[in-house]
């Protein structure tokens, strides 16, 4: 795996906490260190080497998080960078960023299978295991976050817990475990499935 002085990211949506979840939820993990996404701009550096530290960039960058918007990835000290090489044996060991690309695939696709009954379906994207599902007002570019919102409940009713995101909140996104079971993926797919339906087919008998 590369070694270079620094992470990137995008300072156009400022994904600060990036580093924990990356490796296997997003990219392949050999080339975590080298990636480049479309569009990214790479003005923030996180500055990783041999003992995390620091996070830098142009000011009107690193000032404009929120208060405690910049923070969640913790600085670094011996005993967490031997945890994290321990993390990334497991990870090569295990091959989990093969395992993350092919259940994210999976979730893709059932998403994409129920675009024709839930036409609140606008976009669903995401690299690897995390996926989000994007929701706009049926016929229109309207963002529907009461749609979203009536789905992360329902599911939330059924025993599932999704997270909701987007500029508008009107996004879910779905980030499971790298090692979670077949059995259980399977029982969170026929939940949101069920969540998703039921949810556009109410929307639809109220309009």
């Amino acid at each position: 795996m590369p070694n270079p002085q620094y992470v990137a990211f995008k300072p156009a949506e400022p994904y600060f906490n990036l580093v924990r979840r990356a490796l296997g939820d997003l990219v392949d993990g050999e080339h975590f260190f080298d990636i480049v996404f479309d569009n990214i701009v790479y003005e923030v550096l996180y500055e990783i080497a041999g003992w995390p530290r620091v996070i830098r960039g142009r000011a009107d960058l690193m000032d404009a998080p929120s208060a405690g918007g910049l923070g969640g990835t913790f600085c670094g000290n011996p005993i967490g960078i031997a945890a994290a090489h321990a993390v990334l044996d497991v990870i090569a060991e295990e091959r989990l960023c093969e395992r993350a690309e092919a259940l994210g695939s999976r979730l893709k696709q059932h998403l994409q299978s129920l675009v024709d009954v839930v036409p609140q379906i606008a976009e669903i994207r995401g690299p690897g295991l995390m996926v989000a599902v994007e929701f706009n007002k049926p016929g229109k570019k309207a963002p529907h976050p009461e749609f979203s919102n009536n789905v992360r409940q329902r599911a939330l009713q059924k025993g599932l817990i999704v997270l909701p995101c987007g500029l508008y909140n009107n996004c879910l996104r779905f980030s499971a475990p790298l090692t979670v079971g077949d059995d259980v993926f399977s029982e969170g797919l026929d939940i949101i499935d069920e969540s998703l339906r039921e949810c556009a087919s109410e929307e639809l008998a109220e309009s």
